[in-house]
């Protein structure tokens, strides 16, 4: 029986984003440019919100939320409050839960769509270096091409979930949008 680490099985709930590397190789990012903190939260010593941290942790699960809808036709990306989202979230019981949890925060959309793109592959590499899952909440469908980049830079042959409400092999055109990231997905070479 093969052996997987933890990044081998990405969860990916909702929507997530490609790879456009930097053009300036002395380029550096700090995560606090990226992501804005989440705001505290009142939780029981029960409930999963006690065991959230906002550092990535080693073998972990990594939450990001995004707001960049602009892979949508007509889409924007506008800040969205993931407040209801994370109170319900952070007040499950945490029963034996053990695995290191982190809630990086909101992802801080990119001044174009590719940027966001890249700044998300940034993440998500920070997460594989960590042996860490990561869990992208929002964001357009066209975004799961960068998850999906990100991770088969690092790692070939891996296994990828997501979970959406749209399935769709039309490859139209080079733009990756919510009707064609699928397609690209398949189609991409190692």
């Amino acid at each position: 029986m093969k052996e997987h680490n933890r990044f081998d099985c990405a969860f990916f709930v909702t929507f997530v984003k490609i790879i456009y590397p930097h053009k300036n190789p002395n380029f550096t990012m700090n995560i606090e440019d990226i992501l804005l903190p989440p705001k505290p939260l009142k939780t029981e010593k029960w409930q999963l919100g006690t065991l959230l941290s906002n550092e990535i942790p080693e073998n972990g699960i990594v939450l990001v939320f995004c707001s960049d809808y602009r892979g949508l036709k007509n889409g924007s990306a506008e800040i969205l409050d993931f407040k209801k989202v994370r109170k319900e979230l952070y007040q499950l019981s945490r029963l034996d839960f053990e695995m290191p949890i982190c809630d990086l925060g909101d992802l801080i959309s990119g001044k174009s769509h590719q940027d966001t793109h890249y700044i998300l592959q940034e993440v998500l590499s920070m997460c594989h270096y960590k042996n860490s899952i990561p869990v992208i909440v929002g964001g357009s469908n066209d975004l799961a091409f960068s998850l999906f980049s990100a991770l088969n830079f690092h790692q070939k042959n891996i296994n990828y979930t997501q979970i959406s409400n749209i399935i769709s092999l039309l490859n139209d055109s080079e733009e990756i949008t919510e009707k064609n990231f699928l397609a690209k997905i398949f189609s991409s070479k190692e």
